[in-house]
């Protein structure tokens, strides 16, 4: 059948099927959904009711948590001090991805062994402890630089803010590893 005759009946029954035959992804079938309807509303210029589609819901799934030897393996793995340290400050202070890399040279105080989280989930503010285990290298990392300056940077971008994207490549690798 050509898609331009197309009903309502034939797209639901092609949605049932992208569930549960082939067992498609809430964003494959949204994907899917978002196809068709463009095509017959800003190519045909013709109305399909699509709403069988609209009343799907995500599921919503915990993340993996990793044992504390899963952890360490994942850090052997990691020979650059910089990313050892990332990764370490992620699973110890609970940081996320795009936390860790807004922190400042000046968000980190060794003498209390604390670190200011800036705009967090909700942009929320927040003040949290790291391991005594980290002091020597953040010590290291922090060492005559300026206050204002982020703590990650990237060498590739001329000493720029670590993107969230390099950290998760970097978590990969070491995971594959």
């Amino acid at each position: 059948m050509p898609l331009d005759n197309c009903t309502q009946d034939n797209a639901a029954r092609y949605y049932l099927f992208l569930i549960e035959e082939v067992k498609a992804s809430y964003s494959t079938v949204r994907l899917h959904r978002f196809a068709l309807s463009y095509y017959f509303e800003g190519i045909l210029k013709k109305h399909l009711d699509l709403s069988c589609v609209t009343t799907m819901r995500k599921g919503k799934h915990l993340p993996t948590i990793l044992t504390r030897n899963e952890i360490v393996r994942i850090l052997k793995q990691i020979h650059n001090i910089k990313h050892r340290l990332i990764i370490a400050l992620l699973y110890s202070v609970g940081l996320r991805v795009s936390e860790v890399v807004n922190i400042r040279v000046g968000h980190v105080s060794m003498e209390n062994l604390t670190l200011f989280v800036a705009g967090g989930k909700g942009n929320k503010e927040r003040v949290t402890i790291f391991s005594e285990s980290l002091r020597p290298s953040l010590e290291e990392l922090i060492e005559g630089r300026d206050g204002n300056e982020f703590l990650f940077t990237s060498e590739y971008l001329g000493r720029k803010q670590l993107h969230v994207r390099s950290v998760q490549m970097i978590f990969k690798r070491a995971l594959v590893k």
